[in-house]
Parts: structure tokens; C-alpha cells; sequence
């Protein structure tokens, strides 16, 4: 399928008229009062983030509460992108899923908070699921729908091409959290891993500098909003070129499992997602019409029980540069049979950051694998078939990570 630029894979795009809220937009709060939303805590006394003896350097705990973004006046919350993601049983090929994506994009947490404060670290009272699980057989996933054959056969085509996956917790960051980790396990496998640490240390660079001109509500913040975003990068950047330098994936997987620095980590890929929207008019279009992009960012993008959708995606994809592939399994069958949706997120360019090509094309069961060749690709994060290596499974929009035969 040739490039696209018009976004004719995410629904929802917005009718003619000004959204507002775009490219150097302040973040300040629209003049109406929230709906129930509490006034932000005082922020907390400065604490050191407690840390095992392993553990890398880790920066302070950065972000405040912020209020809910209260909604247009007579307006619905953000919609989900329609079937792109959803899972709609009776949906066809081109039908579309537009059911209100309220619990899909995640609103207000129980308490009416949309925050990232606890990326300092999770306080939470009770035992929480495990972060990242373990792996395990693709064809575990047929057992867990044993009473949809439409499910179970999807996951019997992924099988050929898959031999494993790995679940994520189901805590609205999935996509995140998946994405980043399976980024670090590719670039551990890197013939030149140091070459690909400074390729994306430079796209956060670029990032900070359009970060640095958006308006910031200080109130969100602990610390300064360039000093935090750098701490962040700071952080990430370390564990990478221990990464480069050679580890093991025991020390990635128990470094990513800790609570305190994955959580900063997601922090910081969400603020780079809100970043890339809000300074790039090209994605205005796949905003629903009832918000504009801060108001969109406030609800889809900093909550921390937000889903991603395609839009999300293909902003964190393009900032940072790093091909990604999702196999979408819903209870959706076609004319055609049972089918699997695909969507390849990757820029037009290898050498430049040129227009990011979202396509999409459908697995079947008669669909041959392409055998991946050990060491064929570099630091692009391309196989050897000229796909993305970082490949993302979607269930009811959420994520876990699929690993290649």
C-alpha cells in the first residue's frame, strides 16, 4: 500500500472548523468550572525516591494532580476512534465500532484526579498485577476465549507468524509500557546498539525544544517543566547505554518491573505524545470535533488510565522515530472469512524524519510466514522483510507484546 498522509485509518476526524488548542497553545484551563473535579493537593514535601542497591540514579517524583479538563458545554467526552482498535462483534471489513469511548480512553480516576503524580511511585495499598509477565505461548490466548471461535481462530493465524508473547497490566499505560520494553529488548539485540542510543537521544533533543515552547500550568509540575522532562531523559538514557554496553534480559526485565522508574518512563512517553500533537497541525483531523488538541491531551493523553488509540500511537511513533506493527484480534469476521487486521506505523524515510505512512492489511489463515534472519536488520528496527521488529498485540484496546517466530 502506497503513503498516506490523510488519516483515512482513524475515525473521527473533525468537520471544518477552528478546534483551537493547536501547535503553541498554552495549557491553560478553559474558563468553565470542571464538572466534580477537586482542586489540586498541595504539593507534597520533597522526598528521595526510595531505591534498591541495583538500581540506577533515579529522578525526584515530578508530577502534581491535575483538575479533570472539563468537557465543551453540552458535549459528549472523547469518542473512540471508530473500530480501528474496538472490538465490535457484528462488525464487517469496513464497518466501524462507534460505540463512546469513555472507558476506552479513560476519563477521571475514581477520585476525579486525571494525574501522573504517582509516577514517583505507586502507593497503592493493595497487591497490583505484575507490570510485565513472563512469556508464554502464543496459542495460550486460543484457551482464553473458549467460547468465541472467531477469536480463537485469529490467534491460530498469529501462531504461524508468532511464537510467543508477553502481557502487560490492563492499567490504561499499557501501550506505553509495552511499547518501551519491547524497544529495549530489540535494541539489546543490535549489532550496533551505541549508533541507535544517540539516534533517539537526539529525537528526545528535538522533542525537548518543542516541549520547551508549549505553555506548561506549573501547577502540574513539582519541578520545573524542562528540568523534570530532562531528569526523565536523564534516567532513560542510562538504563539504554547500560543496555548498549551489554546486559542481561533478566536486568532488563526486573529494572522495568520497578514501579518508580517505569512509571517516570511512562510519564515521559505520554508528555512526548501530547508534545507531538499539540505542535503538529497535522493531527488536528483525527480529533473529535466536541475538543480541541489540549483538551484532547488532557483526556486521552496525560491521564494515566488513557488507552491509546491510533492517534496516539502514531504520535509516540514518529517522535521517537521507531517503526511499530499492530496486530489488532476482535470478534469482527468478514466476507472474506476471518481475518486479521494489521496496521504498520513507520516513517516515509529512513535517513530523515519524513511523513509517518500508517498502513493497514489483514492476516488470513492461508497467509505464508516470512522467516526472519538472525542479525539482518541494524540500528533502523526494520526486519529483514522491511517490517517493524517492535510488534505490538491488541485485544478490546489493550496491548501486550508479540515476539516473532
Amino acid at each position: 500500500m502506497g503513503p498516506k498522509r490523510k488519516l483515512d485509518d482513524l475515525a473521527q476526524p473533525s468537520s471544518s472548523g477552528d478546534h483551537g488548542g493547536g501547535g503553541g497553545g498554552g495549557d491553560d484551563r478553559p474558563t468553565k468550572a470542571p464538572r466534580l473535579s477537586p482542586s489540586p493537593p498541595p504539593p507534597p514535601p520533597a522526598q528521595s525516591p526510595s531505591r534498591d542497591q541495583t538500581a540506577l540514579p533515579t529522578s525526584p517524583p515530578p508530577l502534581q494532580p491535575p483538575g479533570s479538563p472539563p468537557p465543551p458545554a453540552d458535549k459528549d467526552p472523547v469518542e473512540l476512534e471508530e473500530g480501528e482498535l474496538g472490538d465490535d462483534e457484528n462488525s464487517g471489513e469496513e464497518e466501524q465500532d462507534d460505540q463512546d469511548s469513555e472507558g476506552e480512553l479513560g476519563g477521571s480516576l475514581p477520585d476525579g484526579r486525571t494525574d501522573l503524580a504517582n509516577t514517583g511511585g505507586f502507593g497503592c495499598p493493595h497487591a497490583r498485577p505484575t507490570a510485565l509477565g513472563p512469556l508464554e505461548q502464543l496459542l495460550e490466548l486460543v484457551r482464553d476465549s473458549p467460547d468465541n471461535s472467531i477469536i480463537q481462530e485469529k490467534m491460530k493465524i498469529l501462531s504461524k507468524h508468532y511464537v510467543l508473547f508477553r502481557r502487560t497490566r490492563e492499567d490504561g499505560s499499557c501501550f506505553y509500557r509495552a511499547f518501551i520494553f519491547s524497544y529495549m529488548e530489540i535494541l539489546r539485540q543490535m549489532q550496533d546498539k551505541q549508533a541507535e542510543v544517540t539516534r533517539l537521544m537526539e529525537c528526545l533533543d528535538m522533542s525537548k525544544d518543542r516541549f520547551s515552547c508549549l505553555e506548561w500550568n506549573r501547577a502540574y509540575f513539582s519541578i520545573d517543566p524542562e528540568e523534570y522532562f530532562s531528569s526523565v531523559v536523564s534516567e532513560l538514557n542510562e538504563v539504554l547505554n547500560v543496555i548498549a554496553a551489554g546486559c542481561t534480559s533478566e536486568w532488563l526485565y526486573q529494572r522495568s518491573l520497578q514501579e518508580s522508574f517505569s512509571g517516570r518512563i511512562i510519564s515521559l512517553l505520554r508528555l512526548l505524545t501530547e508534545t507531538e500533537i499539540r505542535t503538529d497541525e497535522f493531527y488536528k483531523q483525527s480529533i473529535p470535533k466536541n475538543l480541541n488538541l489540549l483538551q484532547f491531551c488532557w483526556k486521552a493523553v496525560r491521564s494515566l488510565d488513557a488507552e491509546a488509540t491510533t492517534t496516539q500511537m502514531r504520535a509516540l511513533t514518529y517522535a521517537l522515530g521507531i517503526p511499530l506493527r499492530v496486530e489488532v484480534v476482535d470478534k469482527s469476521s468478514t466476507d472474506r472469512g476471518v481475518l486479521v487486521k494489521r496496521l504498520d506505523f513507520f516513517h516515509e524515510s529512513d535517513l530523515e524524519k519524513g511523513p509517518l505512512r500508517l498502513t493497514r492489511s489483514y492476516l488470513s489463515s492461508s497467509t505464508a510466514p516470512i522467516p526472519l534472519k538472525q542479525g539482518s536488520y541494524d540500528a533502523d528496527l526494520l526486519s529483514s522483510d522491511g517490517t517493524p521488529m517492535l510488534t505490538l498485540l491488541c485485544r478490546r484496546g489493550h496491548c501486550d507484546i508479540l515476539y516473532r517466530k
